[in-house]
């Protein structure tokens, strides 16, 4: 008998054949063309990964903090810190994760969960929001009369190793902060070469000199401001120092600004 006819694909005119099915893998994006602009799903992410990392340096840890993990071996899994100094390991810290599992993760790769559970996609909280919000549970909030405490204090501390980077014959140079008046922001400082003493320099025309690892150093902003430590570790990447702080025998990890070789 006569053959049946053979249907048609979905919205397919007559006489028309149904096109392939693409390759398995074949859904890859199309390459942007020389000068192609990114498009907008690829800007905006863009910009939200920048921002997250802003906000991911900016962030506080402290023990007690609930957090989520960025690290692939975790699965995005949630838990709380458990310790944040003394970690083996560069920049480290150790969470115990809902589970009872204890992990140790980089600092970056534990992400401040804000309202002890938000979960993934919290906003970690910064620098700027843990000066007003209040003590967390557990720990007692440090008065602003302590010792240690130096956020409205310069760093420039008589006889920390100091670089000039003020323009002029001077530039560059290396010596030690000789003296230093706070009320006028005035620091004479004598050179490693010579012992020639520069005079009449600010805040802003010196940076700190941070030694080899081993070398002492002097922790010139912050909670430890004006301690004794030995240097153990710096990360130029991050702008990190990893240091023991000698009268405590602590660990902590600061920006490498914030010490000075001394």
């Amino acid at each position: 008998g006569a053959r049946p006819p053979e249907p048609r694909g979905h919205r397919l005119g007559l006489g028309a054949t149904p096109r392939p099915p693409s390759p398995p893998g074949d859904g890859r994006k199309r390459p942007k063309k020389p000068g192609e602009k990114a498009r907008r799903g690829e800007a905006e992410a863009k910009a939200w990964a920048k921002e997250a990392e802003k906000k991911l340096k900016s962030q506080i840890l402290a023990v007690g903090d609930r957090v989520w993990l960025r690290d692939p071996k975790y699965a995005a899994k949630e838990g709380t810190l458990t310790k944040t100094t003394g970690v083996p390991g560069l920049n480290r810290v150790e969470v115990k994760l809902d589970s009872g599992e204890v992990v140790t993760v980089v600092r970056k790769d534990a992400v401040l969960v804000e309202g002890g559970g938000e979960g993934v996609g919290a906003q970690p909280r910064s620098r700027e929001d843990a000066s007003s919000a209040p003590p967390r549970s557990g720990a007692s909030a440090e008065p602003a009369s302590s010792s240690h405490s130096s956020s409205r204090k310069t760093w420039v501390i008589p006889g920390i190793r100091v670089r000039i980077v003020k323009s002029g014959d001077h530039y560059r140079q290396k010596g030690r902060v000789h003296e230093y008046s706070n009320s006028r922001d005035e620091a004479t400082v004598r050179l490693d070469d010579g012992g020639k003493k520069v005079r009449d320099l600010r805040g802003k025309d010196l940076e700190t000199v941070v030694p080899s690892i081993g070398g002492t150093v002097l922790v010139v902003r912050g909670k430890y401001r004006k301690c004794k430590a030995t240097l153990l570790d710096k990360d130029r990447d991050r702008e990190e120092a990893r240091v023991e702080i000698r009268d405590e025998r602590k660990e902590v990890t600061v920006s490498l600004d914030d010490v000075a070789e001394y």
